[in-house]
């Protein structure tokens, strides 16, 4: 019985549980000095091509979120960013990672991304932490959950890590999955862990959220995410047929 007892305090222990949400933390990084901020400067022709892309590629706003972009310096790895939408991901105003999109579609990679390890990294903490009876969509990338107010989890698989921070919602875990390469590896491990899988009824050629909002609205997207979120062994059937690997 002392033994029991030892283990279940040792359990709960506010010790323990301080430790545990400390790991869970992501580590702040610094934004490069060679990074500025995107605006309307009619000048720089990077940032009218950004905005541009944005609202015709993304549907999205530019003023909505703090869009960054790269200027060539003496530091080496300038070149590297230069002439991408870098998106800065942030928790509770404090930037833990962030991501470029070569806006010239030229590059073999296509996103480049802070060389940092990910296991705690998520886009939309907040998310996590509303109280609302809406599902919470899981994302690979980043577009498809700012537009659906998801959680973008950035790669194939989620971490330990990650799950538990999505674990922390109360909301209805539903996964997302792109229709080609990670799709499928997401999907899986989401049914996996019990969660949803939502496949909407899109096209075949429609590759993702970001896709489908561009070709049939918001509205329509949002609609049928919710009437084609399935759960169990009728999703693991939609995966293998709709998915590629």
């Amino acid at each position: 019985k002392v033994v029991v007892f030892s283990a279940m305090s040792t359990e709960y222990s506010p010790t323990a549980h301080k430790a545990q949400e400390r790991k869970l933390e992501p580590v702040e990084v610094p934004l490069p000095d060679y990074f500025y901020r995107l605006t309307d400067d009619k000048n720089d022709d990077i940032a009218q091509y950004a905005i541009e892309y944005l609202k015709q590629n993304r549907l999205i706003d530019w003023t909505t979120y703090p869009f960054y972009l790269a200027r060539i310096t003496d530091n080496p790895t300038s070149k590297r960013w230069y002439g991408r939408l870098i998106i800065p991901i942030y928790k509770q105003q404090k930037l833990i990672f962030y991501q470029g999109r070569d806006l010239s579609d030229t590059r073999p990679q296509k996103y480049l991304s802070l060389n940092v390890v990910r296991d705690n990294v998520l886009y939309g903490y907040e998310f996590i932490e509303e109280n609302t009876p809406d599902p919470l969509y899981i994302t690979e990338g980043w577009f498809d959950a700012f537009l659906i107010n998801g959680v973008a989890v950035f790669g194939r698989k989620m971490s330990d890590n990650q799950i538990a921070w999505l674990n922390k919602s109360n909301r209805e875990k539903v996964i997302v999955p792109d229709r080609t390469g990670k799709g499928y590896d997401l999907a899986e491990q989401g049914l996996r862990l019990g969660w949803k899988v939502s496949i909407p009824d899109v096209g075949e050629d429609v590759k993702d959220i970001t896709d489908s909002v561009c070709r049939y609205g918001l509205l329509y997207t949002k609609f049928t995410l919710a009437q084609h979120t399935h759960s169990g062994f009728e999703a693991e059937v939609r995966i293998k047929m709709l998915l590629k690997k």
